[in-house]
């Protein structure tokens, strides 16, 4: 799957607010703030590039910061599972037998960063006003996931993940989606 098919997943025709992607490069760091359509041709631009990052949701202003979100588009965990001696294969099915044990809600995606997983829950466009809901919900599916080591550093909304079709520098390895519902 392109980096494209996963930023068409994440933002549609009722995506509106600014969208960050930021590709670190030694100790320089190079942000793009782009709306929607023209985020498919920067990451065109970026795929295959080296430690690449982008935004789930959108901020009203070019500024990434929690009070600037315009819409959250998902909610979204970030499993160092290299942490936990455990295959990512074995991750994902621990990841669906909570679903299916209704723990947690089905993934729309799953994300292999190259050292880790991202959990990915599509959501409709909720609004800067639905925060304290949005981060109650990113809380709860921490501490549900957090035997398999989800990162407690990572539950701000405005946080950027890694862009799949890019390579993780740390592990010199290819960040790629395993699962779209």
């Amino acid at each position: 799957m392109s980096a494209t098919e996963f930023c068409n997943h994440l933002f549609d025709t009722t995506t509106d607010g600014y969208i960050q992607l930021m590709k670190l490069n030694n100790k320089e760091i190079k942000i793009y703030n782009t709306q929607n359509k023209e985020l498919r041709e920067i990451v065109e631009v970026l795929e295959n590039e080296v430690d690449v990052f982008v935004t789930p949701n959108t901020m009203y202003r070019k500024q990434r910061r929690v009070s600037n979100i315009r819409q959250f588009r998902a909610l979204f965990q970030d499993l160092d599972i290299h942490k936990l001696g455990y295959s990512k294969d074995e991750v994902v099915c621990s990841i669906y037998i909570m679903a299916y044990e209704n723990k947690i809600p089905m993934p729309t995606m799953i994300v292999d960063s190259g050292r880790g997983l991202h959990i990915y829950w599509k959501i409709k466009n909720a609004p800067y006003g639905a925060i304290q809901t949005w981060q109650e919900l990113q809380d709860y599916l921490y501490y549900q996931l957090k035997p398999l080591e989800a990162d407690r550093k990572a539950l701000d909304g405005a946080r950027v993940l890694r862009l799949p079709n890019t390579l993780n520098s740390k592990e010199n390895a290819l960040c790629k989606v395993l699962v779209l519902n």
